[in-house]
């Protein structure tokens, strides 16, 4: 008796040992469906440049408010600048072409807004509700707007997103870009920035 006991103990233990269960774990993330091409005027402090408004736009036209006259420095500058956010909706960065093209200007004037306004390009990367972290995209600086056409790879910005700002130029720093003076003429001056951006 002591024997069969045993033995049942045995084999009832060893059950125990081997019981195992292997359990499959899956996630699906889905592909980018589209990108969305968001812009916002900016507003900022001319001496220390912080940013007083930041305002999405729901129109394709930016409109620069109405430029002021810099004593000091002699050019004229408007308030404002403009964002342009381009993102998948979903994972992934998209692939984006920019391409600029000048319109009308003031007879008499020899250069166009391409020559008076400047374009940079930002890989943004989000950190928490309160701020993001902008970079420079390597190889592609701040140009004059005439010479923005570009295109940018999804590698480009994985991790983030496609951000560029459009601005009146303040200074000669940007070759072929300088900004508005008494020596340009006075009118109404335009152009087109065409963005093609498609997922990845």
């Amino acid at each position: 008796m002591g024997f069969i006991l045993v033995v049942v103990f045995f084999f009832a233990s060893t059950g125990l040992l081997w019981s195992a269960n292997i359990f499959m774990v899956t996630a699906a993330i889905p592909s980018a469906t589209g990108v969305k091409i968001t812009a916002a005027t900016i507003v900022e402090n001319p001496v220390t440049h912080a940013i007083i408004s930041y305002t999405p736009i729901d129109t394709t036209d930016l409109t620069f408010s109405a430029m002021t006259y810099d004593s000091t420095n002699k050019i004229w500058t408007p308030p404002n600048y403009f964002a342009i956010d381009i993102a998948n909706t979903g994972v992934g960065s998209p692939n984006v072409a920019v391409v600029y093209a000048d319109g009308g200007k003031p007879a008499g004037q020899a250069q166009g807004l391409g020559n008076r306004a400047t374009i940079a390009f930002k890989k943004v990367v989000w950190v928490d509700a309160s701020h993001n972290n902008e970079t420079d995209i390597a190889g592609h600086p701040r140009k004059a707007l005439i010479a923005a056409n570009d295109s940018f790879l999804p590698a480009t910005t994985a991790g983030g997103w496609f951000k560029m700002y459009i601005g009146v130029a303040t200074d000669a720093s940007v070759a072929n870009a300088a900004p508005f003076t008494n020596a340009d003429q006075p009118g109404s001056y335009s152009g087109t920035v065409t963005v093609t951006a498609t997922p990845s």
